[in-house]
């Protein structure tokens, strides 16, 4: 691991929603909706997408073992942080009885030219941290890559390492509004790399990306049939994913 390889270091969704369309009220979460005329209508069925999706630009400063001669040197680049979700009709059922449905999501962060994998960074006997935080006080949406070197053994010897640091960061454009308001801010998904022998032995989630989907605002389709509603995507307390999907989800009324 020397010679460079390493930086230098130190549910109220459905009932408030649907509540939202003109002409339309509810009581609870398995509404009776009034219709426009004075018939009464009750959502029979509802249609989600087969997946739903979310994207973000960052940018920033992140260290390539491969550059300077594989030596080892920071680099700016441009990513793409992104994650889809699949869903199926079962998703649907839970959402029509619960409200709300609850789902873990994996993410991906690719180079823009290339869409090569950004992390894990460096091999050998480096363990490595990815963490996405969400800072409120920024309005910032951030990955921040580590390392520690653990020790390098010889013969019956060894040597503790205690050189660790960073890998680079990458900032995300975001609209602040994503950030909700009672957010204090805190990590939102976190991997981590663990090497044995000076090999990857482990590279694991140690704190999952967990959405909350429930129906967003809806509005009528022509023929008055069916409503058309936004899916509101939450990351708990922290993070609203919503506008950034731009699926919808189809509600059949019947009579």
């Amino acid at each position: 691991m020397r010679g460079g390889i390493l930086p230098i270091a130190g549910f109220a969704g459905i009932v408030g929603s649907i509540a939202s369309v003109v002409g339309f009220s509810t009581s609870n979460s398995r509404p009776d909706i009034p219709a426009l005329t004075s018939a009464t209508h009750t959502w029979s069925d509802i249609w989600l997408p087969n997946q739903i999706s979310a994207e973000f630009e960052c940018n920033g400063s992140v260290w390539n073992p491969k550059a300077n001669s594989r030596k080892g040197s920071f680099e700016t680049i441009g990513t793409k942080f992104n994650w889809t979700l699949k869903l199926d009709s079962n998703d649907g059922k839970l959402l029509k009885e619960q409200g709300k449905i609850n789902k873990v999501i994996d993410i991906n962060i690719a180079r823009n030219n290339n869409n090569e994998k950004i992390w894990p960074i460096v091999g050998g006997n480096a363990n490595e941290t990815l963490r996405v935080w969400v800072y409120p006080s920024k309005n910032n949406l951030a990955i921040e890559m580590k390392f520690v070197e653990v020790p390098s053994m010889s013969g019956n010897f060894a040597y503790i390492s205690t050189r660790q640091g960073s890998l680079g960061t990458l900032n995300c454009s975001i609209d602040n509004s994503l950030i909700l308001k009672t957010s204090s801010g805190g990590i939102i998904y976190e991997q981590d790399k663990q090497v044995w022998n000076n090999k990857v032995g482990r590279i694991s989630t140690t704190r999952k990306l967990d959405v909350e989907i429930s129906l967003g605002a809806c509005k009528p389709k022509e023929g008055g049939k069916e409503l058309e509603c936004s899916l509101k995507v939450m990351s708990k307390d922290l993070f609203d994913w919503s506008k950034k999907v731009n699926s919808e989800a189809t509600i059949t009324l019947s009579q």
